[in-house]
């Protein structure tokens, strides 16, 4: 009797149809064929082919993990990466953008008084067309794409111990990089967060007063979504890692401290751009 499927498959290879030891008809090419749905999304669908393989990734990382069995197309798993993050960053940008071009200078200036000065930021640096406080959305665009590229792909190098088989090693890694599912709906949950802030700011505070409880709880329920992303994130990682690579607890734990610290930093040294440019200046000139 077959005991599993990729068994059946490599034990039919004297037979196209049936398997020898039971008989049964095999179909090799339905064997051989990807459970993502994101690589028969010339098929179905982009949009259908994505979202269900955010569901995958996120309910089924059983299913995801086996994929590593099977041809898995590394140029397919970047794409979704890349989608993802322009879902997770894209919304929020638009959300400051918007603001940032409707807002009054008074707005703006306040903004830039609780940032600006922390960054220090010169102005006759980046050019014109950057005014004091404008350097707020570049560099917080930057950060946060900074952050993103980093924790969607760092723990990629967790995924090829070399105890596993090139080719094995190789599709883990291509299958690390579907872990970015969870992180789509960050954008939306950023970006209702902050139109909520900025809202807020602009309201009569009789009006704050009196639907103080349900911006609270937009604003609760925003972070929530996000903090829930990371969480799920987090533990996708963990059991893709554990399943795909048999490894232990160091490896795992590993992962989750780098997935946490090297994004904080990335954002902070964008973040600080303006610091390391004037250091750098002062150096050169004395």
């Amino acid at each position: 009797m077959c005991s599993s499927a990729p068994t059946a498959a490599t034990t039919c290879k004297a037979s196209p149809a049936n398997c020898p030891e039971c008989g049964i008809a095999v179909d090799r090419e339905a064997l051989a064929r990807s459970q993502i749905p994101w690589s028969h999304r010339k098929q179905i669908g982009w949009w259908r082919a994505y979202w269900r393989t955010v569901k995958l990734v996120v309910f089924k990382s059983k299913i995801l993990a086996s994929e590593v069995a099977r041809p898995v197309s590394y140029r397919d798993a970047q794409l979704f990466r890349a989608i993802t993050i322009a879902l997770a960053i894209v919304p929020a940008v638009i959300v400051v953008g918007v603001w940032w071009m409707t807002a009054r200078d008074w707005e703006r200036s306040n903004l830039a008084g609780d940032v600006v000065p922390f960054s220090w930021y010169p102005t006759e640096i980046v050019g014109g067309w950057i005014t004091v406080g404008g350097s707020i959305i570049p560099l917080g665009a930057l950060a946060a794409i900074g952050a993103l590229l980093s924790v969607t792909g760092v723990q990629s190098y967790f995924f090829h111990p070399r105890s596993l088989p090139i080719i094995w090693q190789n599709r883990a890694v291509a299958l690390s990089y579907y872990t970015c599912a969870p992180i789509a709906p960050l954008g939306i949950s950023l970006a209702c967060w902050l139109a909520v802030i900025f809202t807020l700011a602009r309201l009569p505070i009789d009006t704050v007063i009196r639907f103080g409880p349900i911006i609270d709880l937009l604003r609760l329920s925003s972070l929530g979504v996000a903090g829930l992303s990371a969480l799920v994130f987090s533990f996708v990682n963990v059991r893709l890692l554990q399943r795909t690579t048999r490894c232990g607890v160091i490896r795992p734990m590993g992962m989750t401290i780098t997935l946490l610290i090297v994004p904080a930093i990335v954002a902070g040294v964008a973040l600080a751009l303006p610091i390391i440019i004037n250091f750098v200046r002062l150096v050169v000139h004395h």
